[in-house]
């Protein structure tokens, strides 16, 4: 499926769990942010969002994260993300410090566990050192 984002939607209980596959781009990005913040209901602790099977991700996709995060926050909700090392947008993520807005995990149980636990949330600017415990991998 070249150039499409498919995306599957998955209540579990008190979290929403989403797993996104493709391109994210410009021209699918609104697109996917409308759906995935419609996704939210309030009573929900966060969303997890599994980008381990996504194939290409641009700069556009990387501010949805981070703007996501910001709505989030605001919501007193959390996003957590689902990167395994092996995926294609895992050093882009990296790269742009993503771990300074959202958690990430290599597995969507972890990262469900680790939303249900109640970590704080992470905020642009704080005080804590990169790669600190806002990072999880398994």
């Amino acid at each position: 499926m070249p150039g499409l984002t498919d995306f599957r939607f998955e209540r579990q209980g008190d979290v929403v769990a989403v797993e996104l596959r493709g391109e994210i781009d410009l021209s699918s990005v609104r697109d996917i942010d409308a759906n995935l913040r419609g996704s939210v209901p309030n009573t929900a602790l966060g969303i997890v969002i599994d980008l381990s099977r996504v194939e290409y991700f641009d700069s556009s996709a990387l501010q949805m994260l981070f703007e996501l995060a910001r709505w989030l926050g605001r919501r007193e909700q959390r996003l957590h993300l689902v990167v395994p090392e092996s995926a294609i947008v895992a050093r882009e993520l990296e790269l742009a410090e993503i771990e300074t807005a959202a958690h990430v995990f290599a597995t969507m149980s972890a990262a469900v566990a680790e939303l249900r636990a109640g970590l704080a949330v992470p905020s642009e600017g704080s005080d804590a050192p990169p790669g600190s415990s806002a990072v999880e991998r398994d």
